[in-house]
């Protein structure tokens, strides 16, 4: 009995000998940088670009400055890519940006009333010929915006 509990305690040191050195190797040989991706937060935030956690591209370096309209969608024939040049956009009662990690469009209305700047970027949208309800689109506000 003696010589079986001798080998079982030498056993359990050995293991705990490979995984000591596992662990160190490991370390010694990593980039060190973590590899953990940014998790996305939908809610309203402080930021005036809430979904630049998201991209993996340098932000654009000006963006189109409206004071209360949208501008006018290329003319003729329409593409996303014509829709994704004009971005962002910002308004004083919305903003919208393209997502190209997740293929998607980010608006925020930061004005009230909600629906009626909501309908004017929907609107917006099939100006340019495309339906808003196949896009897709990630609606958020402002804090002080009350979606009604």
């Amino acid at each position: 009995m003696r010589k079986q509990e001798l080998f079982l305690f030498i056993g359990i040191i050995v293991f705990i000998s490979v995984i000591f050195f596992a662990y160190v190797f490991i370390s010694l040989f990593s980039s060190g940088q973590p590899s953990a991706s940014p998790k996305p937060s939908f809610g309203p935030t402080n930021s005036s670009r809430p979904f630049d956690s998201l991209r993996r591209i340098p932000p654009a370096p000006s963006p189109v400055s409206l004071p209360s309209s949208l501008p006018s969608p290329v003319p003729g024939e329409p593409t996303k890519d014509s829709l994704i040049n004009l971005m962002p956009v910002q308004t004083d009662f919305a903003n919208i940006e393209y997502l190209s990690s997740i293929d998607a469009f980010a608006v925020t209305i930061k004005k009230n009333p909600y629906r009626e700047n909501r309908a004017r970027v929907e609107a917006w949208f099939e100006d340019a010929g495309f339906d808003p309800s196949r896009l897709n689109i990630y609606w958020q506000t402002y804090p002080e915006v009350a979606i009604e």
